[in-house]
Order: C-alpha cells, then sequence, then structure tokens
C-alpha cells in the first residue's frame, strides 16, 4: 500500500515538473520575443474564454526568421497548454464560467408587499412634484397643478376595493406570472450547467476544434495585389472577406500554421471525448 502511494506520487511529481519545464522553456521564448509574461496568460484565457483568436502581440513574431517560426509557435502553444493546467487558469475559468451563469427573477411579493412599493413611489413623487412647484413661478405654477393632483389621485385609488390591482384575479395572475419566471430560471439554470463543466476541459476542446476548422484548407499560393495606399490585399475578393484568424496564419506561412494544427489536434486526442 506504501509502495503504491510513493509510486502514484513520483508519477505525479514527474508530471508536474515535465509541465513546469515545458512552461519555462516557453517563457524563455516570450522573455526573448520581448512579450511579458502576465499579458501572455491573460492573452490565453481571452482567447479560450472569447470568441476570436489572436497574440498578445504580433510585431515581435514578424522579425523570427521564416525557417524558426514553426518551433516559436510551438513553444508559445506549450506555453498555452500549460497554463491551462494551473490553478490560476482554473481559476479564471470558474469566474468565466460565474458570470455566464442565468440570474434569477425579481421577486414578485405580495400583493401587499407590490402594494406598499408603489405607495411609496407615489408619495416620492408627490413629494418632489410639490417641492419643484414652490420653484416655478406664480404664473405658470397653476399649469402644473394638474400632474400633482393626477399623482395624489393615484394615492388615494391603491385602497379602493374597485381597484383592479386589489383583486383575486391580479393576485392570481401575478402567481401565475411568478410561477413561470421560476419555471423559465429552472430551465436556464439546467442548461447553464450543462453548457459550462466545473473543469475547463470541455471549453478548450470545444475552442481547438473551432481552430482547426477555421484554419482548414487555407490556400498559401493566394495571389496578393498591393493597393493605391501601399497595403497589400488579396487578389481574390473571397480570400479579402477571409477572417481575422485565417489571414493571420496566411502571413505567417503553411510551417508553423501546420505545427499548430498538429499540435491542435495531439491536444484534443489528449483531452478525448
Amino acid at each position: 500500500m506504501g509502495k503504491a502511494w510513493l509510486a502514484a506520487l513520483a508519477i505525479l511529481l514527474t508530471a508536474s515538473l515535465a509541465t513546469y519545464q515545458r512552461l519555462e522553456s516557453a517563457v524563455n521564448v516570450l522573455q526573448q520575443l520581448g512579450i511579458d509574461e502576465t499579458l501572455a496568460r491573460d492573452s490565453v484565457v481571452a482567447n479560450f474564454t472569447g470568441t476570436l483568436w489572436g497574440l498578445p502581440q504580433t510585431r515581435p513574431l514578424k522579425t523570427v526568421p521564416s525557417e524558426n517560426r514553426a518551433s516559436t509557435v510551438l513553444e508559445l502553444a506549450r506555453f498555452a497548454k500549460a497554463y491551462t493546467r494551473s490553478e490560476k487558469f482554473q481559476k479564471a475559468y470558474l469566474e468565466y464560467r460565474e458570470r455566464r451563469r442565468p440570474s434569477p427573477p425579481q421577486p414578485l411579493g405580495s400583493q401587499d408587499e407590490r402594494k406598499a412599493k408603489q405607495k411609496a413611489a407615489l408619495e416620492k413623487a408627490i413629494q418632489e412634484t410639490g417641492q419643484n412647484l414652490a420653484k416655478v413661478p406664480a404664473e405658470i405654477r397653476e399649469q402644473l397643478q394638474e400632474p400633482l393632483a393626477h399623482l395624489r389621485q393615484q394615492l388615494k385609488d391603491l385602497d379602493s376595493p374597485d381597484n383592479p390591482l386589489n383583486s383575486r384575479e391580479m393576485a392570481a395572475a401575478m402567481t401565475a406570472m411568478g410561477q413561470e419566471q421560476q419555471q423559465r430560471y429552472a430551465a436556464e439554470l439546467a442548461q447553464w450547467e450543462a453548457d459550462n463543466h466545473l473543469t475547463p476541459d470541455r471549453m478548450i476542446r470545444e475552442k481547438l476544434e473551432a481552430f482547426l476548422a477555421e484554419t482548414e484548407n487555407i490556400d498559401f499560393n493566394a495571389r496578393l495585389v498591393r493597393r493605391d495606399d501601399g497595403i497589400l490585399k488579396f487578389a481574390d475578393p473571397a480570400s479579402e472577406g477571409m477572417s481575422k484568424l485565417r489571414k493571420m496564419c496566411f502571413r505567417a506561412g503553411p510551417e508553423p500554421v501546420e505545427a499548430l494544427r498538429s499540435f491542435a489536434r495531439k491536444w484534443l486526442a489528449e483531452l478525448g471525448s
């Protein structure tokens, strides 16, 4: 029993050390490129919890020789993968998950509670309207008495037995509305729990699958033309309409893109279904 426990601990420590070493290697690449590590970590969180892929800084990557780009982007990918296994990323994911939680409906309250709330609002409006009337010139004050009288009548009608707000039908309607809101909230909460697991693996898997779909069959031989302002654009309007990610991959070239796609496929295989 003791030996088995020690063996399991040794495996765990070895895996943790390997992850740490991969992360350290990637951090060295970040330093060489002059990319702030905190910014890179934030970028990993943004890429996996957002709707767009991007890099914290693309300009440093332009200085990397074409023959080294594949190895460089792989180091950045390893950094991203290692960071997704960290406690900080887990915490960021749980915060993201919580932000997506549906909000419960506001309680409608009992008939007496609703009436008390309306009464307080009307009394406040009457007080403020009276104070404002005292500040206007006397020649127009008379013209503004009607709104004040209307507010006072509304306050009086609140206690009238003929007021529809005091009827049994209104009470039943409000009860039914509250029940409907609670049922809708329960359904939304159940869907949220189904779509947002306690661990980020499903989210990571979906983002990797989206990346592979978005970067498939890029024509790296597409012809470019120079506009009058000197900026290059695709000769084919369909290519010019490509997403930002596909254009970024086109500029990077086939080797680094295929390296990233291979990395993503292996990562997906590790995550499983």
